[in-house]
């Protein structure tokens, strides 16, 4: 995909789409990838409320969805 025009309202969604790679230069056992991930319990959760940017909120004044020690919750 590509576009040459620049418009300040031009967006593009992918949504469940698979990137593959047809050249000559790669093999099958050349690919690497993440084989696991490992985490400690609570290890990457921050305690405290934040807004889906991840910023930090002393006091939710807005109605809207927050993150609270690490669970979406909606604020009316």
């Amino acid at each position: 995909m590509k576009n040459n025009n620049s418009v300040s309202s031009d967006w593009t969604v992918f949504d469940n789409f698979k990137l593959s790679y047809y050249g000559t230069d790669v093999t099958v056992d050349d690919v690497t990838g993440i084989d696991g991930v490992e985490q400690e319990p609570d290890a990457g959760i921050r305690q405290g409320i934040y807004d889906l940017s991840g910023r930090a909120i002393a006091n939710p004044t807005r109605p809207g969805i927050y993150i609270v020690n690490g669970k979406k919750v909606v604020i009316h």
